[in-house]
């Protein structure tokens, strides 16, 4: 049951300095200038609105601390009750493969569907996991070797931003999250 589909490949490796076109959204927006055509945006005010209405002002579970020699320049977050990990959608497991990723779980997708829309790198934690209910955005200070989602050992230097619970790096900041903070 899968729709015909049109892949275009956008070389933007020499884009580096444009964050604005990491994303399928920037891309688009690009291409609508371009070309001198409408871009629906749906992230507008009444998206915007809809979103706000959820927001209550019960303290957050988790505490985020970024410290100011990292390289963080803002960190945000969003606590959800009630979530189920399963397999994501169809339409969704076939655009995350389309990109060249593969399907965890409903969870991570939406989170990696996310950040392919925006550009904008995301991790998602089980808060449940976190030890002191504590998110720290750091230089980790020294070298050190650090295991990511994919399973692999990274050298890390001094100067990496880590995002850390109260005892240990989760996530190597922008980059990707470590073995030890996926989603369960």
């Amino acid at each position: 049951k899968l729709e015909a589909d049109t892949i275009i490949e956008v070389d933007n490796k020499s884009l580096t300095h444009r964050p604005d076109l990491w994303g399928h959204y920037g891309i688009a927006r690009e291409f609508a200038t371009a070309y001198e055509e409408k871009l629906e945006n749906p992230y507008d005010e009444k998206w915007e609105k809809n979103l706000e209405e959820k927001f209550t002002n019960v303290d957050s579970p988790i505490k985020p601390i970024v410290d100011k020699d990292s390289s963080c320049k803002a960190y945000f977050g969003l606590s959800v009750d009630g979530v189920k990990v399963g397999k994501s959608p169809a339409w969704m497991i076939n655009r995350l493969e389309a990109c060249g990723l593969r399907s965890i779980n409903n969870i991570v997708d939406i989170s990696n569907y996310v950040m392919l829309e925006l550009g904008m790198p995301l991790h998602i934690f089980d808060r449940d996991t976190i030890l002191n209910n504590t998110i720290h955005i750091k230089r980790i200070g020294s070298e050190s070797t650090f295991k990511t989602l994919d399973e692999i050992d990274r050298a890390l230097v001094a100067s990496d931003t880590v995002i850390c619970d109260s005892e240990k790096p989760l996530v190597i900041g922008g980059i990707m999250g470590g073995l030890n903070s996926g989603v369960t």
